[in-house]
């Protein structure tokens, strides 16, 4: 790059429904001791899932749905249109999270994540990649599930305040 920057690191999404919901249940008991979860699975068992295949979290109020969708018989494709996503990261799988605001309409730039942390921001790259523009939204690493339950939780409460202060940042007030 010709400003000097450093590139930002594109990873794979995990786009197995069944690896998806292990993950977040792995993710889950880690972080019920210290942190507020819900995670609410398909209401349908994943043998019977055909299309698309929504994945409902809420960590100390902050969303990490995830929506496969299905392109071929059993061939799944991560929806850029939710706010998670599981990755392969080097050691393992990771949990990421969109970088936006509450009430804003587009997700926020790598200048204004910039803003918020020196830490910087990944994307993921999907089996079957859609509307170019959604590709390119940064996330920030939520949770490293190769980790021990203490260390994903200390991440996961970090990304959480990184999250919170975009909010105050960038977010317009409530009405």
């Amino acid at each position: 790059m010709s400003d000097g920057a450093a590139a930002i690191q594109v990873v794979p999404a995990i786009e197995d429904p069944r690896r998806v919901d292990a993950l977040f249940q792995a993710f889950e008991r880690a972080c019920a001791a210290s942190l507020n979860t819900r995670y609410t699975p398909p209401p349908m068992p994943l043998d019977d899932v055909t299309d698309e295949c929504a994945f409902r979290f809420k960590l100390a109020g902050i969303d990490l749905n995830i929506r496969l969708d299905e392109y071929s018989t059993g061939r799944w494709t991560l929806n850029p249109n939710q706010q998670a996503a599981f990755a392969q990261g080097s050691n393992g799988p990771v949990l990421l999270r969109q970088w936006y605001a509450r009430r804003r309409p587009a997700p926020l730039s790598r200048a204004e994540v910039a803003q918020v942390t020196s830490i910087l921001p990944l994307r993921v790259r999907a089996a079957l990649p859609r509307a170019a523009e959604a590709w390119h939204r940064l996330y920030i690493l939520v949770a490293d599930l190769s980790h021990s339950q203490a260390e994903i939780a200390a991440r996961t409460q970090e990304a959480i305040d990184l999250l919170r202060r975009a909010n105050e940042i960038f977010g317009t007030p409530d009405q």
